[in-house]
């Protein structure tokens, strides 16, 4: 599978406070832009290269942490993953690996909503949500189970079957390749 290559990065308020775990394209920007709404300093834990695929991998990883969307609590199971994934020689799981391993409820409606927020992009001025869920279904030729995306949408994918998610991966997949190809 296609995966828009960039940077996973994660930020923490101070040394002991929450850890935001995210995906970039330009990691200086993006932790200035968190630094600028966040109260509190910000440390850079790691930015390392990276797909939106190894970030779903990663909140899947530290899923029991979860405080709110990509922030998490700096438990010592996240810390451990945290410094393994900074440290030199760090190598992602394969593609086919993520896969393999059965995925719990909550990683697979992480994965599912990230594969739908990457279909919808870029964000134009003035979109809404529902137009954001409207244009994804309609690249992954979804327009009839725009439901479907609604549900990956908002987390909701958890007792999807996996030939669903499987489906999804695919449509993203090809959605990716014909960008590519234009």
């Amino acid at each position: 599978m296609s995966a828009r290559e960039g940077f996973i990065y994660a930020v923490q308020v101070g040394v002991s406070g929450p850890i935001k775990i995210g995906f970039t394209t330009q990691p200086r920007e993006r932790i200035a832009t968190i630094q600028d709404f966040c109260p509190w300093p910000l440390r850079t834990v790691f930015v390392v290269p990276g797909t939106i695929l190894n970030e779903a991998w990663v909140h899947g990883q530290c899923s029991a942490a979860r405080l709110k969307a990509e922030w998490f609590k700096a438990t010592p199971a996240v810390r451990t993953l945290l410094a393994e994934i900074a440290s030199e020689g760090w190598c992602w799981p394969s593609v086919i690996d993520m896969r393999r391993a059965p995925r719990k409820g909550s990683q697979q409606a992480e994965l599912a909503k990230r594969l739908v927020h990457e279909a919808a992009l870029p964000v134009q001025p003035g979109d809404t949500i529902a137009r954001q869920i409207d244009r994804a279904a309609e690249r992954l030729g979804m327009s009839s189970q725009r439901w479907r995306v609604r549900s990956a949408w908002y987390g909701e994918a958890t007792s999807w079957p996996p030939e669903h998610i499987a489906d999804l991966e695919a449509r993203c997949a090809a959605y990716a390749k014909s960008r590519e190809a234009a």
